[in-house]
């Protein structure tokens, strides 16, 4: 059996989504060994979170990644909106302030290649592909986890200082942990799929209401373009045409089935886990919460976890004994601070589905009239292009400096 030799003080980052590998690359960066074990090989191949946030690119300029992220994705400074087939106003982000006056557009398995590929300049940190971790424990002074090589099917052991689950909504960590998670089932199901771009809508964001369902649409890179519409409510589909029929009737513009993407169906919820860790198990991430991916917002609060739990695992390295006497007062903060930020963040989330959805030609109406007086008044027009710009929320480079 197998054991890998661990350094001075180690962790160990259970699963190289988009979130565990930034958190490789944040350790990497102030010199503490790490090891990231993910059971896929390569990037996904699917086109899943796209919206990267101006805090989120101050936390890859840490890394000097913000302009590999610029250069590769689309930078989206407006979002038109349409109701019913009028256009209600444009949401600016280009008067926001700070450097980064947009969001970029960047399918996930990009984001994933770019960090993977950074990931090689650090190394104290070793990707581990092709590895599924199968059983996860902990004792007073150390974790150790187990882990099945899928090429060969033989089974290894390693072990570390602190295991982080970056490993998503049914984290084996989180459970290994014994750490509970209330979930809720939101009403709405979707349905998203990329398509090549023949509609000219250009870089720009477009969201479609209408009394009866929302279709939000946004620029991707290389001429194509994500679409995602509401096809159920429940457990049951209520739009009975393709996807493809429906988006031309509800928007005025088609897409070529033959040049998309397979249609992904989601149905949205929200989960908080009860703890953000437990003694050397630790949580990040989708493991540690999930929100509706309706607004963008998941992936770039788990972004703003890993910033903070880099800061507090590389403080609270202690010569040679791992984890130091300041662990439990970073632990609290990172415990605190990270849940009150997700709070916030879904509560933005549900609220801004639960008006994207609102069905009928009164809640048509009253969202329409709703809009078009913050896009058209200064001062709310502002707080909007903060508010979907993340820019509102507690930003996690100041929380861990405080």
């Amino acid at each position: 059996m197998e054991r890998s030799s661990p350094g001075p003080f180690s962790v160990i980052i259970v699963g190289g989504g988009p979130v565990g590998l930034l958190l490789a690359n944040l350790l990497g960066a102030a010199g503490v060994t790490a090891r990231l074990y993910e059971r896929r090989r390569a990037p996904a191949a699917c086109s899943m979170a796209i919206g990267i946030t101006p805090p989120s690119l101050e936390i890859l300029a840490l890394l000097g990644l913000d302009t590999a992220f610029e250069r590769e994705g689309v930078c989206i400074d407006r979002a038109m909106v349409h109701e019913n087939g009028c256009p209600v106003g444009t949401l600016r982000f280009d008067r926001i302030p700070g450097p980064y006056p947009w969001l970029v557009s960047l399918p996930q398995a990009r984001t994933e290649f770019l960090l993977r590929e950074r990931l090689e300049a650090f190394p104290t940190v070793r990707l581990l592909a092709g590895r599924r971790v199968v059983e996860v424990q902990q004792d007073t002074h150390r974790t150790r986890l187990r882990f099945e090589e899928e090429a060969s099917g033989r089974l290894w052991s390693d072990e570390a200082d602190v295991v982080v689950g970056c490993d998503g909504a049914r984290s084996l960590v989180r459970v290994a942990a014994g750490i509970s998670g209330r979930r809720k089932r939101y009403r709405p199901r979707f349905t998203m799929l990329d398509a090549r771009d023949d509609t000219g809508l250009g870089e720009v964001a477009h969201l479609f209401f209408s009394a009866e369902r929302p279709v939000e649409s946004f620029p991707l890179p290389g001429g194509r373009r994500r679409w995602v519409v509401r096809t159920g409510w429940g457990d049951a589909d209520d739009l009975r045409e393709p996807l493809g029929i429906a988006i031309r009737r509800l928007t005025g513009h088609a897409i070529d089935p033959h040049q998309a993407s397979e249609p992904c169906r989601f149905t949205p919820s929200r989960m908080l886990a009860a703890s953000y860790g437990r003694g050397r198990l630790l949580l990040c991430g989708d493991a540690a919460h999930v929100m509706s991916p309706i607004g963008g917002q998941g992936m770039n609060t788990g972004f703003g976890d890993a910033l903070f739990l880099s800061r507090a695992l590389s403080a609270a390295l202690h010569g040679q004994n791992g984890l130091g006497d300041a662990w439990g007062g970073w632990f609290s903060a990172y415990n605190r601070q990270r849940r009150h930020a997700f709070r916030m963040a879904s509560s933005r989330a549900a609220l801004g589905m639960g008006l994207g959805v609102l069905a009928g030609r009164t809640g048509s109406r009253f969202r329409g009239r709703l809009l078009r007086a913050i896009l058209e008044h200064a001062d709310l027009h502002q707080r909007a292009a903060l508010w979907f710009s993340m820019l509102s929320l507690p930003h996690p480079l100041q929380q861990a400096s405080r």
